[in-house]
């Protein structure tokens, strides 16, 4: 069996990345007027008691969104095709609509794009790329769901977990490259190309061939995810004037060594080809569900296994399997953890924020290094508890407009309030993503009506003329 030492590297520079990720990206669009499947609670609504063992999840091919079953509903004569409904529908009709939000996502994101057709300009650019991204992610659902099963089980990973975390990154749709604060991220998983890199450096020689990757491997450190940058810009060229959310892989079709190496940072020529080579591979296949799903499952699994507590591991186990959680489901996905598995939730987190999650996580609820190592500290600690500690974690300095925590190993680190704010959302709606249709929403993100807001900043001085920080959140301690 192959050594797994190259992931150590892959992943530490994958998770460099992570805070440009939180910063920008499609995980955390923001939906506007668009009627979400997400349901919301009156606030100061006590949330429903859940056993997060058996927690209302739904069936994978449930939960990847689809063409409807039946024509859909006739949106032409309201307002506003992103929430409004038609009158008079039949109550058989209004309750079908309602229990399939994926599909009805799917028709009224065809309506948006009519009406776009007809008259240019009724909707804003935001609005039409969640409407083609809402028609596209309904495409390849048998695929998709077969690809989502079969990663769990490859990879460990319990299959809710990698279901939401793909529908937060994307809506679970084929997507191309997009700039990403420089992370040229891509796919179902919105991972860059060092992400590819660890994940097509671990598969077997037939499929290395197939996806143009070279036979011996590569060294994911002689890459850097800005070396797409002269791709993506050759890509754009060829879209004639299509916005640039629709870049796909044929896109890159013609591209050539002498298009882009002098893209590249200076090496050797055999670096040079090595490196056009492995992008050459993340641009043509990167959007491919398939590999994108597995090239997630496989960072989330390496993210868990290196970063995430001891204790927390041993928690919510289910030692027999949790296949009455699927009892009716087309398969089952790796099932030997709670559905919702806090560990994994936050390696997700770590993913998208870095390991710092975890440190932010540990300062909140005062836990020091050994006491992480124990599964007794981890007793009845919940995905609303992990939600709570990312939110909460750290103390606010006005004279930075950083939060404050200390780490695992006693060190002093800051990280910003937007990026912690992002974080503890990203890890909510994962949950939120997965639940079954109108059940009650056991988890809801911590940022109420103050948003996740970046402070604005003077660009000459450097001084803060507004912080985006909250004012409960800035005279809070910062520990539990």
């Amino acid at each position: 069996m192959k050594s797994r030492a190259w992931y150590l590297t892959f992943l530490s520079l994958i998770l460099t990345t992570s805070i440009a990720r939180a910063q920008s990206g499609l995980a955390d669009l923001d939906f506007g007027h668009w009627e979400f499947q997400i349901p919301q609670s009156r606030r100061g609504e006590p949330k429903p008691r859940v056993d997060w063992s058996q927690p209302p999840v739904g069936c994978v091919e449930d939960l990847v969104p689809s063409v409807p079953n039946r024509p859909c509903l006739d949106l032409s004569a309201v307002a506003d095709p992103r929430k409004d409904w038609p009158a008079q529908i039949p109550a058989d009709d209004l309750r079908y609509w309602k229990e399939t939000k994926r599909p009805l996502q799917y028709c009224r994101a065809l309506e948006v794009e009519r009406r776009e057709r007809e008259m240019p300009g009724t909707f804003p650019p935001g609005a039409l790329q969640l409407a083609w991204m809402q028609r596209l992610s309904a495409r390849n659902h048998r695929g998709k769901t077969r690809a989502i099963y079969m990663a769990s089980r490859e990879y460990n990973v319990p299959v809710h977990v990698l279901t939401g975390a793909l529908y937060q990154e994307s809506l679970i749709a084929e997507i191309g490259i997009s700039p990403d604060g420089n992370n040229y991220s891509c796919g179902i998983g919105q991972f860059n190309v060092l992400g590819w890199c660890g994940w097509a450096n671990s598969v077997n020689e037939n499929l290395k061939a197939k996806l143009g990757w070279p036979a011996e491997g590569v060294k994911c450190e002689v890459l850097q995810r800005t070396m797409v940058a002269p791709f993506y810009e050759f890509a754009k060229v060829k879209l004639g004037g299509a916005p640039i959310y629709k870049m796909g892989p044929h896109h890159f079709a013609e591209i050539k060594f002498e298009d882009v190496v002098s893209g590249f940072p200076a090496a050797s020529e055999s670096i040079q080809r090595t490196r056009f080579q492995a992008i050459k591979s993340f641009v043509d296949h990167c959007s491919d569900a398939t590999y994108g799903i597995r090239a997630k499952a496989l960072e989330l699994s390496d993210i868990y296994r290196r970063y995430i507590p001891a204790g927390m591991k041993e928690q919510e186990i289910l030692p027999h399997g949790g296949r009455a959680i699927h009892r009716g489901c087309r398969d089952t996905g790796y099932d030997q953890t709670y559905p919702l598995h806090t560990g994994w939730l936050l390696a997700v987190a770590s993913y998208n924020a870095g390991p710092t999650a975890v440190d932010v996580m540990a300062h909140y609820n005062r836990w020091d290094a050994d006491r992480m190592k124990r599964a007794s500290t981890f007793d009845g600690f919940s995905p609303a508890q992990l939600v709570e500690s990312l939110f909460w974690g750290g103390r606010y300095n006005p004279a930075t407009d950083q939060i404050e925590f200390t780490t695992r190993a006693g060190k002093q680190m800051t990280w910003t309030w937007f990026r912690e704010c992002v974080v503890q959302r990203h890890v909510a709606r994962i949950v939120q993503h997965v639940l079954l249709p109108n059940v009650a929403v056991p988890i809801e993100s911590l940022e109420g009506l103050f948003g996740c807001a970046k402070s604005k900043i003077d660009p000459e001085t450097g001084a803060v003329i507004q912080s985006g920080v909250p004012p409960h959140r800035q005279v809070s301690s910062g520990t539990k």
